[in-house]
């Protein structure tokens, strides 16, 4: 089960691939 911190970790690692990777193909994991 997902935690509040894991969303929010999630959504502003979500965020980050857009703003940093927003024309390109699936970044590699970390």
């Amino acid at each position: 089960m997902a935690t509040i911190s894991d969303i929010a970790q999630a959504r502003a690692y979500f965020i980050y691939r857009l703003l940093f990777y927003p024309n390109r193909k699936q970044p590699t994991h970390k």
